[in-house]
């Protein structure tokens, strides 16, 4: 391995071209960990040149790992950028948003040529090997695009033309260089020119890499594994897609079959798997996240998010008589369902239960699903069992999550259903209820109607769930209520939930008097029950947010009155019916509730 220091006017300098390859992964910098500070180094050195100080010392940009490429003879030396692409890339970005200011000005018709001369090969056989650096293959269309099309709109125009937006961000680190370079220069003609040579000297000859080149000894996959772009670390499944494809490539099998089979969906997908998912209080990316119920399902034990890419590699030495396309295709076909979850149509069964799930939190139920829907995809009545596991499954989640029990055993208990469905044979809702029904230890119980009651009246849920949560039970509750003589409605997102009897309700809903035979004791005990009765889901129910200001303390008739006047929701139709409101007529909409709570909701015992 050889390693030194060099000018980017040497890098780029060279007859050659810098591939990412395939199993790279896409363009993933943005503006605020890696544009605006490389622009700030950059404009830093270059407003020091403009005022004459030639002794400001060089940028380091980083280091980049390449590897020899053997190439025929008819085409330009070459490199593959084992570490490295996401900095080349965007230096060659911010070089196409550079000339593209100076194209027009012929007064700077050299110093594009100059610029041009970075980023392209001259005298090549074929149009693609012009590029110095050419990014992996999800990329290299809006590349090419930023790098040719020479200016802000004709680049709009081509990328919409070709219906490409989801994936440019690319595009966006052309327009923000672009932008930000021609805020900076401004509009006096010499200063123009004056900026803009001290721009190009600052790329040339202030802005360095550490180049290591690699030796027939060296080992590409280990130095990969040990190295990240700047400020954008290595996703664990970065590391586990490149130890695949690199193992392919020993293998001598088809690897740009795998990476279009298996793959590239994950990279056109790009805005999903990247999007980060919150985990309790911590927030990841999605691809990350099914990485870890992937192999917790594979696993059938619990795997820690620190340790994803080394289980990952204990994962393939366990079935080290499987080769990497089978690797691959497991890892497909579970993340599809994976993909799945997140985008089905809330207007079935299954896209409501994910949707709530995925407001409940409860993550760990996810390896228990990847590996159910994987195995009934040859289960003969699998749509309609399907269906009946997920109504028990959030039957299951949401009565617990009433009743305040833990969740800290679900990761090993979904893995044992798992276990014992898959040993039984028999991916049924009936199978999925013999085991729940078992489970006696109050960290894994299935709360009975009785048990549900008591949590579901009593509990003052405003302040022991969360709100996401809360709107959700009302809205289930809602749709409930409709029937073949209401109307269709979709609940608007922001309407909040309020108390029908207020928090603060001592000026207009005073206690009924008792008489003089109440002592203070009973007293202080009538107020404590009706401060946690307010809370609790009897009390409780939809407001616009301009609505609840004007009546919120207010008393019962004007507040009602207003209700029914702007409120359309099943969930107020009940006030139609009442004259009064205190801590019985609470309890009572409760138990109505819970009713309706039963059948959404039901336990096999309420159902035998």
């Amino acid at each position: 391995m050889k390693a030194d220091a060099y000018e980017l006017s040497i890098v780029f300098g060279y007859e050659r071209q810098l591939f990412a390859p395939l199993f790279q992964r896409p363009y993933v910098w943005d503006k605020e960990k890696q544009w605006e500070p490389l622009w700030n180094d950059i404009k830093t050195i270059a407003e020091n040149l403009v005022q004459g100080n030639e002794d400001v010392k060089p940028h380091f940009l980083g280091a980049i790992v390449l590897d020899q490429l053997r190439v025929p003879v008819d085409k330009p030396d070459a490199r593959s950028m084992i570490d490295g692409q996401q900095r080349l890339t965007t230096m060659q970005v911010f070089l196409a948003a550079f000339r593209d200011l100076c194209r027009d000005k012929p007064e700077l018709k050299r110093l594009s040529k100059r610029i041009e001369r970075l980023m392209f090969n001259d005298d090549v056989k074929e149009d693609i090997d012009r590029f110095k650096v050419w990014p992996t293959n999800v990329d290299r269309l809006i590349y090419r695009v930023v790098m040719t099309a020479r200016s802000p709109h004709e680049v709009r125009r081509i990328l919409e033309k070709q219906g490409s937006n989801g994936r440019a961000r690319i595009a966006k680190a052309y327009n923000y260089f672009y932008d930000t370079i021609s805020e900076w220069i401004g509009d006096d003609n010499q200063a123009v020119k004056d900026k803009l040579e001290a721009i190009l000297n600052s790329i040339q000859k202030k802005i360095r890499l550490v180049v290591i080149d690699m030796g027939h000894e060296d080992d590409a996959q280990v130095i990969f594994e040990t190295l990240n772009a700047r400020g954008t670390p290595l996703l664990p499944s970065d590391l586990v897609k490149n130890f695949l494809f690199h193992r392919a490539q020993e293998e001598k099998s088809d690897v740009q079959f795998l990476y279009e089979s298996y793959w590239e969906p994950f990279e056109k997908e790009d805005e999903f798997w990247r999007g980060e998912m919150r985990q309790g209080r911590i927030k990841r990316p999605r691809i990350d996240l099914f990485l870890q119920h992937y192999l917790t399902l594979m696993k059938k034990d619990e795997v820690t998010a620190s340790a994803l890419f080394a289980e990952f590699q204990k994962l393939v030495d366990k079935h080290s008589n499987q080769n990497p396309e089978w690797h691959l295709r497991s890892f497909r076909e579970h993340a599809d369902h994976f993909y799945n979850f997140f985008t089905m149509s809330r207007e079935h069964r299954e896209g409501e239960f994910f949707h709530r799930l995925r407001i409940m939190d409860t993550t760990t139920v996810f390896p228990f699903l990847l590996g159910l829907y994987r195995d009934l995809e040859n289960f003969s009545d699998a749509s309609r069992e399907k269906v009946g596991i997920l109504e028990d499954l959030e039957s299951y989640l949401v009565r617990r999550m009433i009743c305040r029990l833990t969740a800290k055993d679900y990761n090993r208990l979904f893995l044992d259903l798992l276990a014992e469905l898959r040993k039984k044979g028999q991916f049924t809702r009936q199978s999925l209820r013999d085991f729940l029904m078992r489970q006696t230890a109050e960290s894994r119980l299935w709360p009975t109607d009785e048990k549900f009651r008591q949590a579901w009246l009593y509990s003052p849920l405003y302040n022991t769930i969360t709100r996401p949560r809360l709107r959700m039970l009302l809205k289930a509750l809602d749709e409930a209520l409709s029937s073949s003589k209401t109307e269709n409605y979709s609940l608007r997102d922001d309407l909040t939930v309020e108390h029908i009897l207020p928090q603060y309700w001592e000026e207009h809903w005073p206690l009924s008097a008792l008489g003089e035979k109440e002592t203070p004791e009973e007293r202080i005990e009538r107020i404590r029950r009706r401060n946690t009765l307010i809370h609790t889901i009897g009390n409780l129910t939809f407001l616009t947010k301009a609505l609840n200001p004007a009546i919120s303390n207010g008393p019962f008739e004007r507040k009602k009155s207003e209700i029914l006047k702007y409120s359309a929701l099943n969930l107020n139709r009940f006030l139609t019916e009442i004259k009064t409101w205190d801590e019985e007529r609470i309890l009572k909409r409760g138990e109505e509730f819970f009713e309706l709570a039963c059948r959404i909701w039901p336990h096999p015992e309420s159902e035998s």
